[in-house]
């Protein structure tokens, strides 16, 4: 885990290097240590999302993390039925950031 400094320090080079980074702000909770089934995933996205305007997800794909996978195509079948739109991260998205970019110092 990379700790509030290190992470400034991260960010601190980004910028430097002119690239935009995001975060998240919905986690299915595939990376908590608490092993969920598929259906548990799937409720932990449509709840963070509920709670949103726009949300960027963050899911593990590893050989650890079969259920993530196995949730994704009724995952997305329910937020594509719920009207969500489902987009590509690029420069017309503005990102999700945990630690603002344009608070670092230079």
């Amino acid at each position: 885990m990379v700790n509030k400094n290190g992470m400034e320090e991260f960010i601190h080079y980004l910028n430097e290097a002119k690239v935009v980074y995001f975060d998240w702000n919905v986690l299915n909770g595939d990376a908590t240590g608490v092993v969920y089934t598929k259906e548990q995933l799937i409720n932990n996205v449509i709840n963070g999302i509920a709670t949103k305007d726009n949300s960027i997800v963050l899911m593990h794909d590893s050989q650890a993390k079969e259920t993530t996978v196995d949730s994704l195509p009724e995952l997305l079948d329910d937020l594509l039925s719920e009207g969500a739109q489902i987009l590509p991260l690029n420069e017309d998205v503005s990102p999700i950031q945990m630690i603002k970019a344009d608070t670092i110092k230079q």
